[in-house]
């Protein structure tokens, strides 16, 4: 090989490794940049992919929050009619148990002694005694026990039986009748035994 073969041959290796080199340099640029934009589009896509299964666990959240929520109220509405027919069930039976006193001889005493005991007090005979329909039977056994010549009149808003009292020209009520008895007794059944709505 001549000496000009041989500069020529080193020359070209010089070029051809200088080349390389700088190849080699811009594909481990090239590959870092891509690594770069590959890493950059991982975490973007990581990103939005979090960002989407958060959204959907909050609306699932709030899907279910609200689901448990209507069941809830359902449930608590199941409840209350539930015991609500077993006060109904329990104050229908106490009902029928006035009936049948009610239409005892033991009412009428019942009467005579309601009337006797709420006119205690009343100075003039100026009172009117209310009584329901059936009762008007017993007139004049409530009027013996009051001892004075009261007035006796029905009151149809008088279901179950008892009595009320008008006074002061019926400004003033005193009321003994087994229905308001029986409303307020359902009404402290239910605030004491917690069946009311919580």
């Amino acid at each position: 090989m001549s000496v000009e073969n041989e500069k020529l041959y080193r020359f070209e290796n010089a070029i051809f490794s200088s080349i390389e080199h700088e190849i080699n340099s811009i594909v481990d640029v090239a590959q870092s940049e891509k690594d770069e934009i590959v890493q950059k589009a991982k975490e973007k896509y990581l990103y939005n992919a979090s960002k989407e299964i958060r959204r959907m666990v909050k609306k699932l959240q709030a899907k279910t929050v609200k689901s448990v929520s209507q069941e809830e109220i359902k449930a608590k509405g199941e409840v209350l009619k539930h015991r609500e027919r077993l006060v109904n069930q329990l104050f229908d039976s106490i009902v029928e148990k006035i009936n049948t006193f009610t239409a005892s001889e033991q009412y009428v005493d019942f009467l005579s002694n309601t009337a006797a005991d709420a006119i205690k007090g009343i100075d003039d005979g100026n009172a009117t005694i209310l009584i329901r329909q059936e009762d008007m039977k017993h007139k004049d056994v409530i009027q013996k026990s009051l001892g004075a010549n009261y007035e006796i009149k029905v009151d149809n808003s008088i279901s179950l039986g008892g009595l009320s009292i008008l006074l002061d020209e019926g400004k003033v009520l005193i009321d003994r009748t087994l229905d308001s008895a029986i409303d307020e007794q359902r009404k402290r059944f239910v605030f004491e035994s917690g069946l009311g709505v919580n």
